[in-house]
Formats: C-alpha cells, structure tokens, sequence
C-alpha cells in the first residue's frame, strides 16, 4: 500500500465514523459476531500460522490466543447494551431542576499496533474492545508473526468494509506512516523502547493512547510455605515462565527466594521442567521456539554473560530456533540476567533473607507489570501489595491474572499505562462524556449581575446546596 493509498483509507475510516454507522448498538454487536465467526471459521489456518511463527503447541495456541479472543468477544456481546446505556448520576440541589448523566462516546478512527509474541491475541483482544465502543480501527500486526499477520489481514478483510476495520501489514515504517496519520486513539503492545517512540509521535497532536508494555516481573517465594505448597509454587512458577518459551510479557522473569526454601525451591522447579517437558525439551510437544534470530541470539548472550550457577539447562538449536528451558541459581542483582527483560527461556534465581529484602529489591527497579507471591501468611500478602507498585498481583499463581474479563490488564510507570479486557477495554477505547439538562425555569436572578455581595451565611448555604 502507498502512502497516498494509506492516507485515503484513513480518511475514509474518518468520514465512515463520522457519518455515525459505527455508534448503533446493533452495528457493534454485529461486529463482534463476524469477528468471531470469522475467528471460528478459520481456526485451523490460525493454529497453523501461530506454530510457524512461535512453534506453538496448538492446545497452548488454542487457550491463550484463539480461546481468549473468542472468550472475550462473547463476554462483550454479552454486555454490550448495558455498557453503551447512559449512567444517571445524582445533582446537588444547587443545580435543581436538573438531570446529569455520563455517556460513553467512541474516539472515531483508532490504530492499534500489536506485537508478535502473542500475535493473535495481542491484535484481535483489543480489536473487540475497539469495536464494542463504536470505532474504526487500522491494526498493524507485528511483521516478526509473518503467518499470523497475514492470517489476521485475510480474515479481516473478509469480514469487515475497509472503511471500518482494515489490517495493515510492514515493518517498522509501516507504523512511522501510520502513527503520522493523525489517528483519534492509538493502542501500542510492545516494548518500553519503542512504546517511548509511539507516545512522543502522539504527544505532537496529543492524540491519547495506551501503552502495554512489560519489565521485569519478580517472584517472591515466602520462607513459610509448607513443602507441599513449595512444590506446587514450583510447578506453577515453571508453567508461568515457559509458557510460549517464556516470550510472554507476564512471565516472572526472576525468583526472590528465601534462604530458608532455597534448596527445596530449586530442587522442585527443576523436577517439574523434567515432568512438564521431559529431560530433552527439544523433543517435547509441549514447548515453543523463539521468534526469530536476532531474539535468539540475545537469548544465547545472556546465557553465556550469566555467572549464575547452572540448575537445569541443554542444548540449544540455533538452526531450529530452539532454546533449552534453563534455571540458574546464585544470581546477583549486577548479573546480565538482572539488567533487562529477560522474554524468554532462562528463570534467575536470587536469595533473600527477608520478604522485607524482597520488597527493597522491587523497589529499586522500574515499576513491572506482574508481581507474584507464593506465601500463607495473610499478613505478608497485605504487605506486598502495601508497599509494592506493579501493574497487576497474582498471588500464589502466576499470569492467571490475565483470564478473568472482569479484572482490568494493563502496567503502570515503565510497564505501561491504560487498562483493557471486558469493561475496562470499553472504557478506554471511548471517553466519558458528561451531560447536564435543565429546563427554562425556574430562572433565579440572583445568579446574575448585579449580585448582592455575598455574606458568611450565603457562602455556608452555598457550600451546603452545591
């Protein structure tokens, strides 16, 4: 697509808006049924396209990706008429005779630029918050899921009037022309670097946004744990982290252990890599590959870089993009592992002697998208979330936080800002618009000029009534 070509769909989206189809709730509602019988009905090319890109295992591709936007589509039909219906909220009796109410308006013509660990998901999750709010939307899926994104434009374009939702392919100029289109709201899931890039190209015409970033996502294990629930902490930290080769933005990206669990922690995560995904992962059906080259070769960096101690690690396979499920134990916070987002297959393990010690640590980083906390202590957990900062908390799990439509997702600081998923996301693809009605009379004179001065007693009234 030319520029010229691109700048003309954006117009159209624009006047496609603007002419008011997209506000109906019977246009919304319909836009959600053919996204999912668009999704449904191209099931298999999706799972396909998702294990070429990622090697995903496809009831993993299925759950996280094809299951979830479905899953969110249904909750928002569902919803749908009772999120669009005005909210009545009380006035004072300053203002009476009034009525004030709060309408949720769409922006008009919205980008979303998605990433490529969850190509899918990532794209179509905030594509059917979009569209639950009554906009026309261009997405720009990540050129590094080739097979998805193209997936994405076939089925797109076969659902929907390019004037309401187009899919856009390219690489990173692709996104300069679009971010410069001038469009009303902007989505961007991706990298903080990036996302700076994004938010500054906004800045210019103050268009808002969304940013879902990431960071570095720590896990405490609590010194009180049984050694039952030692072991279950252990199971539920390695599916969390190598869920999709540990390319996932809520992975905990490194362990906080007490001393007094250390030894039974380790011991137990390494168990459970070998339960999960045999004592040669390569050949296990249940892990996925790195994306590309350039990730893989970072990966094998850090691994290389790391002084920490080896618990459980193999070979790795650059021609198959296959990296080896690794524990690393005796990890240092000036350790290679602990200076960026990891985003893939290696878990950092580092002592505490106190969940005082752990919170210090989170403390000193940038604000993370996750926080996880595997304790039985009540009062440990009222602590945490006390004097810590994170986008979200899952406490004794790990990424579940994502599942439930009615718990809003998005970062804080550095990992991000804005909430989506279920009402949150068709909140933020729309604004709040307030309305206030009254009629002609009564027309009190005593709030126009010349007013008589105002005394203790009429300010105390004022106070009272408004």
């Amino acid at each position: 697509m030319t520029e010229q070509e691109l700048r003309a769909l954006f117009l159209a989206q624009k006047r496609f808006f603007d002419e008011g189809h997209t506000k109906p709730y019977a246009f919304r509602r319909d836009a959600l049924r053919r996204l999912s019988m668009a999704v449904k009905s191209n099931e298999s090319a999706l799972l396909k396209a998702l294990s070429a890109d990622l090697g995903k295992p496809e009831d993993e591709a299925w759950v996280a990706e094809v299951g979830a936007v479905l899953a969110e589509a249904r909750y928002a039909q569902g919803r749908l008429r009772q999120w669009m219906r005005p909210r009545s909220v009380p006035m004072p009796l300053l203002y009476q005779p009034s009525r004030g109410y709060v309408r949720d308006e769409p922006y008009g013509a919205c980008l979303i630029l998605s990433p490529w660990n969850y190509p899918l998901g990532l794209a179509l999750t905030p594509l059917v918050s979009a569209l639950a709010a009554g906009n026309c939307v261009m997405l720009k899926p990540s050129s590094k899921a080739p097979h998805t994104s193209r997936e994405i434009a076939r089925i797109l374009t076969e659902a929907f009037l390019p004037e309401h939702v187009f899919c856009i392919e390219g690489g990173a100029h692709t996104a300069e022309l679009l971010l410069d289109q001038g469009f009303d709201f902007i989505f961007y899931t991706g990298s903080a670097k990036v996302g700076r890039q994004v938010m500054a190209t906004a800045a210019r015409t103050l268009t808002p946004m969304v940013l879902e970033l990431g960071g570095k996502s720590p896990c405490i294990v609590d010194r009180n744990l049984s050694d039952a629930h030692v072991v279950t902490a252990a199971r539920r930290i390695v599916w969390g982290k190598f869920l999709n080769a540990g390319q996932t933005c809520v992975a905990p990206d490194y362990v906080l252990v007490h001393a007094g669990v250390k030894v039974e922690l380790e011991a137990a995560l390494v168990r459970a890599v070998k339960e999960f995904f045999g004592t040669d992962p390569s050949r296990s059906p249940a892990f996925g590959r790195i994306v590309n080259q350039d990730h893989y070769q970072r990966l094998t960096g850090l691994q290389a870089a790391t002084r920490g101690r080896k618990l459980f690690g193999g070979d790795n396979h650059s021609g198959e993009l296959y990296m080896a499920p690794a524990v690393f134990t005796d990890v240092h916070a000036d350790d290679p592992l602990m200076q960026e987002e990891i985003f893939g297959p290696i878990l950092p393990v580092l002592t505490v002697d106190s969940l005082a010690s752990a919170i210090a640590f989170i403390n000193a980083r940038p604000k993370p998208l996750a926080l996880y906390l595997f304790t039985d202590n009540d009062e440990a957990v009222a602590r945490v979330l006390r004097d810590t900062a994170s986008g979200g908390v899952c406490i004794n799990d790990t990424a579940l936080q994502l599942g439930p439509r009615t718990l809003p997702f998005g970062g804080v600081g550095e990992s991000g800002m804005g909430r989506y998923h279920g009402q949150a996301g068709f909140e933020v693809f729309g604004y709040q618009r307030s309305v206030m009605r009254r009629g002609f009379r009564p027309d009190w004179k005593f709030r126009y000029p010349p007013r008589p001065k105002l005394t203790g007693f009429k300010k105390a009234l004022l106070r009272w009534l408004g």
